[in-house]
Parts: C-alpha cells; sequence; structure tokens
C-alpha cells in the first residue's frame, strides 16, 4: 500500500526508520556552535575537524575528508572522546547539471557492528516543482 511518513524526532541523533542514519549525519557543519580547524591538507585531498560545542551532540569530534581540487566530501567520522563512534561514506559520484551527487551513502555504526547503505536512484536535480506537489495526496500518488 502506499503510505506517506513523516520522519520527526526531537533528537537528532536518533535512528532513522531503524537505521544508523541520523538527522546529524545529513550535514556535519551544522552543529551550533562548533569550531572548525583544516586538520590535514595534501594536494588530493583536505580533512576539517569540527569540534562540538559541549552538549550539543552525542559526538565530541567530526572528521570530514573531502578530495581535492574539486572538494567533494568523500568520508565522515564521529568520535565520542577518543573513540570512533560512526563513519559515513559518500560513494559513487555522478554529474548531474556540474554538481556531484553521491549515489550512495554508507552508514557504519562502529560501536554497534551495524551498518546502513542508502542507494539513490532516478535522481532529478532542480526539478520543477510547486508547493501542490508535496501534499499528502500527490506524495501518496508518487510513491
Amino acid at each position: 500500500s502506499k503510505q506517506v511518513r513523516r520522519i520527526t524526532s526531537g533528537k537528532k541523533n536518533s535512528g532513522i526508520l531503524g537505521s544508523e542514519l541520523s538527522t546529524e549525519d545529513l550535514d556535519p557543519m551544522a552543529f551550533t556552535g562548533a569550531g572548525v580547524l583544516l586538520e590535514k591538507q595534501t594536494p588530493t585531498s583536505a580533512t576539517i575537524a569540527v569540534k562540538l560545542k559541549k552538549g550539543s551532540s552525542e559526538y565530541t569530534r567530526v572528521l570530514t575528508t573531502f578530495s581535492m581540487p574539486d572538494a567533494i566530501p568523500r568520508k565522515t567520522e564521529y568520535f565520542k572522546g577518543n573513540q570512533l563512534a560512526k563513519t559515513v561514506d559518500y560513494l559513487n559520484y555522478k554529474n548531474f547539471n556540474n554538481i556531484q551527487r553521491a549515489q550512495s551513502i554508507k552508514i557504519m555504526n562502529v560501536v554497534k557492528k551495524r551498518g546502513t547503505t542508502i542507494d539513490f536512484s532516478d535522481i532529478i536535480v532542480n526539478p520543477k516543482l510547486a508547493a501542490k506537489d508535496f501534499t499528502p495526496d500527490a506524495l501518496k500518488e508518487n510513491w
């Protein structure tokens, strides 16, 4: 049956639909009050460290590695103290209107030894959409 499900949670770090993916994983740069530092840079990669404000997340530090010179995110690592807790790999990039998009995201909870892989297909970038396209009835039709 076609159903529309809204994903809501007061906890940014809780898994979406029982997966290892959390809303925090979708934008590791959006932590409130975080400090950002260039950790390492080579001609082919750059790693930035996000040091989180105490109490803003269950994580204490986030490292994101980008391929260079195109600055495409390749991997994000989440730490609790000095222990690696979770990794997120962005894989199989494709070019859409001169914008690189990952076709697969692999999330691995290192502590629980569980993972989730999300594969994207039929991607359309910048489609012509209106507010009426997001009503529950419209979403049911296209599910």
